[in-house]
């Protein structure tokens, strides 16, 4: 159980991660 905790919060940090550099790369266009 805490394995899967830790393998869903890291995902989430990764999603997370790609969406704020998205959204970085679209503001400077």
């Amino acid at each position: 159980m805490d394995v899967f905790k830790a393998i869903k919060i890291k995902s989430y940090i990764k999603l997370r991660s790609i969406e704020k550099a998205q959204n970085f790369k679209s503001k400077n266009k």
